[in-house]
């Protein structure tokens, strides 16, 4: 009986807002949901928690190492625009006396910016949704190319490595920015899979954090958001977190799985989702809005491009000598 039970999918989207005032009334729709997909893993809160600690245990010194990074740039910025401003208002061409002379700020930011040396686990994390999806999509394509060919690189080696991958799924809005990351994180995992015994199987793990793990990453990272974290295997203290990454189960797409002799097929049964939308009351009357509106943006398009062809050229006199 519980299976019979429907399930209700809250996804916000920027359609849900009126426009041009017509009343509208909701429909549902019929949708045959895609059986070609990845659910997020399921993780405790009390997991959730420990991991989030730890990592931001591990994030010491990263704060104060992009807080001068962006003081410096940011001084550099205002340096160049002044020193152009300058430049034009004496009107000079060369820039022999800019050179000459020391830039007492600039070497103050320098200083302030060696001082605060980049920790180790900078060079083993990606920041960001749209680089985090740059990297797990480099790793799934050198992973099939080094299984196709057989040999693998040392950049293979460097780029195909077991990943943490953690997204603060409950601070994200809409949704469907971070839906792709199960799917792909599972066709890494696919790839790595299927290597041979005499080449390594990394691992990817997909850790979704709940509200709130968002401010704590952007706190400790010195950044305003930090929607996604990925941390390479190869960062310091990456071992400790296995422990907590036992119990988080590798995403792999069920369907792609070989399958063992003596095993049935297992069909998944048929969902059919009701999409709630609206549509308008009245459909003779919108579509008689719509048929006008092509109407009137024709006749005005039409109108201006018959003002452009009359007005006259005006023919240059040239000055009596």
């Amino acid at each position: 009986m519980s299976e019979k039970i429907a399930r209700k999918h809250q996804n916000q989207t920027n359609r849900a807002r009126p426009r041009n005032g017509i009343d509208k009334k909701v429909v549902y729709k019929s949708v045959l949901e895609n059986p070609f997909c990845v659910e997020w893993p399921s993780m405790s809160p009390n997991v959730q928690n420990m991991l989030l600690a730890h990592v931001v245990q591990h994030l010491d010194g990263v704060s104060a190492y992009h807080s001068a990074k962006h003081t410096m740039n940011r001084q550099s910025r205002k340096r160049r625009s002044e020193g152009i401003s300058s430049r034009k208002r004496r009107g000079e061409t060369s820039q022999s006396d800019e050179r000459t002379t020391p830039d007492s700020s600039g070497e103050c930011t320098k200083e302030n910016y060696d001082n605060a040396k980049s920790p180790e686990i900078v060079h083993h994390m990606t920041i960001g949704i749209n680089e985090v999806t740059k990297d797990l999509e480099l790793q799934a394509r050198t992973a099939r190319q080094t299984l196709t060919s057989g040999a693998e690189t040392s950049d293979n080696a460097t780029s195909h490595c077991s990943k943490l991958v953690l997204v603060c799924r409950g601070d994200i809005n809409p949704p469907i920015l971070i839906a792709h990351l199960p799917q792909l994180v599972a066709s890494c995992n696919l790839t790595s899979s299927s290597h041979g015994p005499s080449l390594r199987a990394p691992k990817v793990w997909l850790a979704p954090l709940a509200k709130g793990a968002e401010e704590s990453l952007a706190q400790a990272l010195g950044l305003r958001r930090v929607s996604v974290l990925t941390i390479k295997s190869t960062a310091p203290n990456f071992p400790e977190l296995l422990s907590l990454l036992a119990s988080i189960p590798i995403l792999t797409p069920p369907w792609a799985q070989p399958s063992t002799p003596g095993t049935s097929l297992h069909i998944l049964p048929t969902h059919i989702k009701q999409l709630r939308t609206t549509a308008p009351k009245n459909i003779k009357e919108a579509r008689q809005k719509k048929v006008q509106a092509k109407i009137l943006a024709r006749s005005r398009k039409k109108a201006s491009r018959s003002t452009m062809t009359k007005i006259p050229h005006r023919a240059v006199i040239p000055p009596k000598p």
